[in-house]
């Protein structure tokens, strides 16, 4: 192990171009083979590829050349960020990631996965690599995989079905440039830019109402309010069936992170004036969403 932490981090320190690298931080350790990413590259090129064309360098440390593309996948038995003799902190390692589901998953990390791209074909940037990369991490994704990090992008993304479908579909670079999931915003209830967006809000109220009463196709209506579990408030979206004068019903859009006793897919109903946000579209045109650039720019 030691010295494969010395030969990846030579080989990072001797690069001097930038990384094009994808990081996948996991609850367990994966052990890799030859046969392993011989079949997820089957699995995410759609043809056969050939367990003698994977070189194994190391334990869990396997090389590919896919297109032109030099490729290794590597897997790590301790932390993301360990150095030969020291393991790393993943508290401290998750200690700038403002959104709780994120740092929670980086927390609880103990083992991690990357798959780098060293060089690319004639005519090709290494970035060009990233689609294919995340291909083969949808195939390597199971029970133990807790999140993503770009090391091109700097933005990590939980794993999810959203995630993996598009990792599947092609669509790493712009997934990773991007939060793909519905986050936990811990920006201050005091702060007067959210009073603000909460405030217009709730005074603008009526135009979502009287959108959703003339509508004949209602699925495009959302509201945002509060799910307490405890001392614990969770600010989630739930899609509207119904409005009465003193509450909306609807169904969870969120998967709740401490709130306990529902789930998405729960049937909910939040009081009228507790909503701090709405969103509907008309003639495709989209209304409302008043804090939503303002909490994710808190993410």
């Amino acid at each position: 192990m030691l010295g494969f932490l010395r030969r990846l981090a030579s080989r990072w320190s001797a690069h001097k171009e930038p990384i094009v690298a994808m990081v996948l931080f996991q609850s367990a350790p994966q052990l890799l083979t030859r046969g392993h990413v011989a079949n997820a590259l089957t699995d995410a090129l759609g043809r056969p590829f050939a367990e003698v064309d994977v070189t194994e360098e190391g334990t869990s440390f396997l090389r590919v050349f896919v297109d032109g593309f030099n490729l290794t996948v590597a897997s790590m038995p301790v932390p993301y960020g360990s150095t030969p003799g020291k393991a790393a902190n993943p508290a401290r390692l998750a200690n700038g990631v403002r959104e709780p589901r994120l740092r929670d998953a980086i927390e609880r990390h103990v083992a991690f996965l990357t798959i780098d791209c060293w060089a690319a074909p004639e005519g090709r940037k290494r970035e060009d690599a990233i689609p294919l990369m995340g291909k083969i991490l949808a195939a390597l994704f199971d029970d133990t995989s807790l999140a993503v990090t770009s090391l091109v992008t700097n933005k990590g993304n939980l794993v999810d079905e959203a995630l993996t479908e598009r990792f599947r579909n092609g669509e790493a670079a712009e997934a990773m440039a991007e939060i793909t999931y519905d986050g936990i915003s811990e920006i201050s209830g005091e702060d007067p830019r959210l009073t603000a967006a909460v405030a217009e809000a709730r005074t603008r109220w009526p135009e979502f109402v009287a959108a959703f009463q003339r509508a004949t196709d209602r699925e495009a209506f959302i509201v945002k309010g509060p799910f307490t579990d405890g001392t614990h408030t969770e600010f989630m979206w739930i899609q509207v069936t119904e409005i009465d004068p003193d509450a909306v019903h609807g169904i969870l859009m969120n998967k709740p992170f401490k709130v306990r006793g529902i789930r998405a897919g729960s049937a909910v109903s939040v009081p009228v004036p507790e909503i701090n946000d709405w969103l509907y579209a008309e003639n495709d045109e989209p209304h409302g969403a008043f804090t939503e650039a303002l909490v994710r720019s808190a993410i």
